[in-house]
């Protein structure tokens, strides 16, 4: 398996031209093309917080309602490109006291066993 990292201005017609090694022999492969940036505009990596996601969810709606015929990108590849984990709300102090609460709500939900 060969790693490639090219920097490539895309132009208007979104062609792509990739000249490979020779170390590649001519037949079939498999390539896969990874292209940064399509669900962030142009945002860095480092700025792919949580508002930022509801920013780029935002962006793709409003292109979504603006033009049917522009690409469409499913709201969940965007919160997985992220790498964003998950949320949620609960006690602050659950990290203290998770034994004694994971305890009340399994006997609330099944009993003394």
């Amino acid at each position: 398996m060969l790693s490639l990292k090219i920097e490539y201005d895309v132009p208007e017609d979104r062609g792509l031209h990739i000249q490979l090694p020779v170390e590649i022999q001519p037949g079939k492969h498999e390539i896969v093309v990874v292209v940064d940036n399509v669900l962030w505009g142009n945002e860095a990596s480092s700025d792919r917080d949580s508002t930022n996601v509801t920013n780029a969810l935002s962006r793709q709606k409003e292109a979504d309602n603006r033009d049917a015929n522009s690409p469409k990108i499913n709201p969940a590849d965007i919160v997985m490109a992220s790498g964003f984990i998950g949320c949620g709300e609960a006690d602050p102090l659950l990290s203290e006291n998770y034994k004694a609460k994971l305890t009340e709500h399994l006997r609330e939900k099944h009993g003394d066993r």
